[in-house]
């Protein structure tokens, strides 16, 4: 008899499974989006904090043309995500024109900013991996260099 109710419930947890595995499916997916969302909104802090530093004049005209910079902890703080960032980001400035537009002692500069995003879940995995995996954000910006003052 005892013999019977073991295969019974294994029968019943058999059946159970198929039932229980597309919610943890979906709650993973949940997972992921949210995970994605959280990035869009990290991204959209980080372009309005890197516009403020423009405006400001807190960036160097060498920090712009400077190759992919890191997005931090404390960049990320600073624009006012508090949360943990499940990604390792970048950002550039990519010249749009090389022919700046002259304007009085102005020159005119068009550039991308570019922030790109890989999951530190793929830190092991490789380059390739890691390249087809990779999240990008591209935003249009104008820039104004005052030829009077900088360098």
């Amino acid at each position: 008899m005892l013999l019977e109710v073991l295969i019974a419930f294994a029968l019943v947890v058999l059946c159970a499974i198929p039932l229980i595995y597309p919610h943890t499916a979906m709650l993973k997916a949940q997972y992921q989006f949210v995970s994605k969302l959280e990035l869009d909104h990290a991204v959209n802090l980080l372009y309005g904090n890197v516009l403020e530093k423009l405006y400001l004049n807190k960036l160097n005209w060498t920090d712009i043309t400077q190759n992919p910079m890191e997005v931090t902890e404390e960049m990320l703080k600073e624009a006012h995500f508090l949360k943990p960032l499940p990604y390792q980001g970048t950002y550039t400035f990519i010249e749009d024109d090389h022919r700046p537009k002259k304007i009085g002692p102005y020159n005119l500069f068009q550039f991308t900013l570019v922030f790109s995003f890989i999951s530190t879940a793929l830190k092991k995995e490789s380059e390739e991996i890691k390249q087809k995996n990779k999240i990008e954000y591209r935003y249009k910006v104008f820039l104004v260099r005052d030829l009077g003052r900088t360098p």
